[in-house]
């Protein structure tokens, strides 16, 4: 079993994003820490910025030239422009980083942030995402009019490298964000819980997405703080999660060059391929009833 890194560019632990506006509006230092961390292991670069969905978009432009190996996770939220407009600026941006990119879902955020995780704004997501793979999927214009969108002679006429099968990112706790997952993400994010918890929430979304077929079709990324007490820098801690069926690590904290050199000589290179193991019993056992489902 393979172990994937993700560098995120955190400037705060508690803060509400990812990173500071600073990080990505700094070509030097971008490109300087992107090389770093291509250089130390990590498979892909998380853009979250403090500026909002429509300057991420932006900047996934800017990261696609300084950096021409690191896969591209965007983060993105529904009712920030049409589907129609969305769909074709992500199939842009998947043409324009040819196919590196992923789109990583947060949420509505029409209500507020509080709503995130409403009912009401994981049905208006898996509406979105769905009329995304559609226009994504379809050659010819399609009408579409549901509970929350409508559209009519839509198309997108110029597909991304991956159309459809753009990779999608979700993290979410309530039952509805799990159903979603389970439909629709190629990535789940799990949070920076005890290990009994994680375990506990494969189970979930990996009984969710069987509903769907796709119980094999969805994997699982944890984030990990290099400040946190938790895990610290502990290769044996995280080569555990691993073996429950971890396959990603999303890592913050990293502020330099050489921390970002330190981590992937103390931690991805002790986490690769031939040191995880056969999977943990509890994740065995989780496949086995996936199977029958």
């Amino acid at each position: 079993m393979s172990v994937d890194f993700v560098f995120v560019p955190h400037s705060d632990a508690h803060s509400s994003y990812a990173v500071s506006s600073l990080f990505f509006f700094d070509p030097v230092f971008a490109r300087r820490q992107l090389a770093a961390a291509e250089e130390a292991g990590f498979r892909t670069v998380l853009i979250d910025d403090a500026a909002g969905a429509l300057a991420n978009l932006d900047i996934v432009a800017s990261v696609a030239r300084w950096n021409k190996a690191l896969d591209i996770a965007v983060t993105h939220w529904i009712d920030v422009t049409s589907p129609l407009i969305a769909a074709s600026d992500i199939a842009a941006l998947d043409r324009h980083t040819g196919g590196r990119l992923a789109l990583r879902i947060i949420g509505s955020s029409a209500e507020g942030p509080g709503a995130r995780g409403s009912l009401v704004a994981w049905q208006k997501t898996d509406e979105y995402l769905t009329l995304l793979k559609r226009l994504w999927s379809n050659d010819l214009p399609i009408d579409y009019e549901g509970r929350f969108y409508s559209l009519a002679g839509s198309v997108v006429p110029d597909k991304g490298p991956q159309g459809a099968s753009l990779p999608i990112r979700i993290a979410g706790y309530s039952g509805k964000a799990v159903e979603v997952a389970g439909r629709h993400a190629s990535v789940f994010e799990l949070p920076a819980v005890p290990y009994s918890d994680t375990v506990a929430i494969i189970d979930r979304v990996r009984n969710a997405a069987s509903k769907f077929g796709r119980a094999e079709k969805i994997s699982f990324s944890r984030w990990v703080h290099m400040q946190d007490e938790y895990l610290s820098s502990d290769a044996a801690a995280l080569s555990r999660l691993a073996e429950a069926g971890v396959s990603e690590f999303m890592v913050s904290g990293l502020h330099d060059a050489g921390a970002i050199e330190r981590f992937g000589e103390r931690i991805i290179k002790a986490l690769g391929p031939e040191q995880i193991q056969t999977p943990h019993p509890a994740f065995a056992a989780l496949m086995a009833r996936g199977a029958r489902n």
